[in-house]
């Protein structure tokens, strides 16, 4: 498998600031465990074949159901996921965060081992995915919501896990109002607390404050949304510009016409897509800083 196209990199990344910010009030659709599931499983076929696009484009569309679900994660699908953002991060040679992926795997799904079709005996990602441990770091316990309960890794706790990845729903009658993947080092989303807890929840210092009025939460969100979009878009559209790219090199397209036609419609992608691309990133580090005021 090739590595990743630095604009299909930018598209997970949306898809994942995204899936850290959106609420469930912002879906149109919301999907069950079992649909993201299915998703999981598509991006596992194609990491067998190698199909790279199509491993990236499940694990966008894995990350922007997680947003949407409209149930608690079971432990099983959750240890799923994690085991796919392993192997994700591990391609985007990121073997910290391959690492905590692969620590909360383990930890949630003990008896788990890589099946022969999926990974060679001696693949390195087993090693790593062997090796992986989540890290001795304390963590202050998260305050209580306003309302439902706080679930870490589709288990109902007051503690979040230390040391390793974990997805993060807060889940009320209805279903989950915010689910979230977190890498160890990253800070719960803003979520609704209760009264006696808003006083006294942590907060990094009074400039981040300021993003918890409402005006300010839809700013960041509106900017984080944007951002994202653009990034999904971008990599969309890079995908086509790759394949207008292969078939400018495919033997059967001889005819010059043709090929100056094709070499036009991939320039002309690449460019629209790195514009959608920078564009995005502007739009995530401007509702990054919206965040920090």
């Amino acid at each position: 498998m090739r590595n990743r196209s630095g604009t299909m990199a930018m598209a997970l990344m949306g898809a994942l600031v995204w899936s850290a910010s959106a609420r469930a009030e912002d879906c149109e659709k919301r999907f069950t465990s079992s649909e993201v599931s299915g998703t999981l499983l598509t991006a596992e076929a194609a990491f067998s074949q190698l199909e790279e696009e199509t491993f990236e484009r499940q694990m966008v569309s894995a990350a922007a159901m997680l947003t949407c679900v409209s149930e608690p994660l079971p432990v099983l699908v959750v240890s799923q996921y994690h085991r796919m953002v392993g192997i994700r991060e591990f391609l985007a040679r990121d073997q910290d965060e391959a690492s905590a992926a692969f620590a909360s795997a383990r930890v949630l799904e003990p008896s788990y081992s890589f099946p022969e079709t999926l990974l060679p005996a001696d693949h390195p990602i087993r090693s790593l995915y062997a090796s992986a441990q989540a890290r001795a770091t304390p963590v202050d316990p998260p305050p209580a919501p306003e309302k439902g309960q706080l679930y870490f890794d589709g288990t109902p706790t007051t503690q979040r896990p230390a040391g390793r990845s974990t997805i993060f729903q807060v889940v009320e009658k209805q279903g989950p109002s915010l689910s979230a993947y977190l890498p160890p080092t990253s800070p719960l989303p803003d979520y609704p607390l209760k009264r006696e807890d808003v006083a006294v929840a942590p907060r990094g210092n009074k400039a981040n404050d300021k993003a918890d009025d409402g005006s300010g939460r839809t700013l960041r969100l509106s900017l984080l949304g944007a951002g994202g979009a653009s990034l999904i878009a971008a990599g969309a559209v890079d995908l086509l510009a790759y394949r207008a790219q292969s078939a400018f090199f495919d033997e059967g397209a001889s005819n010059l016409a043709a090929l100056e036609d094709l070499q036009a419609q991939a320039n002309r992608r690449t460019l629209t897509a790195t514009g959608l691309g920078v564009a995005g990133v502007g739009l995530i580090g401007a509702g990054l800083i919206v965040g920090s005021w």
